[in-house]
């Protein structure tokens, strides 16, 4: 039996959605700022997916999963920006998840029934021996994944406390720097993990792609790739 109380509330709740916009603080400097610096970590991701897209004709399970874990950190960036940041970390780690099953279907093969620390710990003794510096990466990501973990299991850091929408948008500087220094670590890291391993495909893309890869990479990372 519907109650009178539940549809007032809906009905509130459905009129604050549509009327959602981030003008309350869309002239926050410090949150632009914080914003423009997430959407550059996570642009050449969004070159990646489409370049590779182009170059892969036929639809894969590995072309999907790539597309997915870029969807993934694209959407939680949409969510930082509202100010909803445990969810907006939730998804990212969701991001990880499908790129290191991407990763493990392109270097080791079928992924199937694999747990993700499986392929974590098979990707790292793959490439021990083989690349350190990917081995390196690798190990990064995952303290970054396990680290996201907690998040789901009650880690202080990450609370939300949560009770109604009225609070949304909002900014939290603490709260935007933890997804800010997440964010941009775990970018860097895939594109750079993209790059090593599609360097022929790299070298087909147009020069302004190219220019904004390589500037989201670190001194260690170029000289991995380049030799510079």
């Amino acid at each position: 039996m519907r109650h009178e109380l539940d549809d007032d509330s809906f009905l509130k709740v459905w009129a604050y959605a549509k009327a959602f916009n981030l003008n309350s603080i869309s002239e926050n400097a410090e949150l632009k700022q914080n914003a423009r610096i997430a959407y550059r970590a996570s642009y050449p991701l969004l070159i990646w997916s489409h370049e590779l897209s182009k170059t892969n004709r036929h639809i894969n399970s590995s072309s999907l999963l790539l597309k997915e874990a870029v969807s993934d950190i694209s959407t939680s960036f949409f969510l930082f920006i509202q100010g909803f940041y445990k969810p907006s970390l939730f998804i990212l780690r969701g991001g990880i998840d499908n790129f290191i099953r991407f990763f493990y279907l392109i270097s080791i093969g079928n992924n199937a029934s694999k747990k993700t620390d499986s392929m974590f710990a098979e990707l790292k003794a793959h490439y021990y021996q083989r690349e350190r510096i990917i081995h390196s990466a690798i190990v990064k990501t995952y303290n970054i994944y396990s680290d996201l973990s907690t998040c789901i299991h009650g880690d202080f850091r990450y609370m939300e406390m949560m009770e109604g929408l009225a609070d949304y948008p909002k900014y939290d500087k603490h709260k935007a720097e933890l997804f800010i220094e997440k964010n941009k670590s775990i970018c860097s890291i895939f594109n750079f993990i993209l790059l090593f391993h599609h360097k022929t495909e790299f070298s087909h893309f147009h020069f302004k792609l190219k220019d904004a890869i390589v500037a989201s990479l670190n001194k260690t990372q170029k000289k991995a790739i380049f030799g510079l």
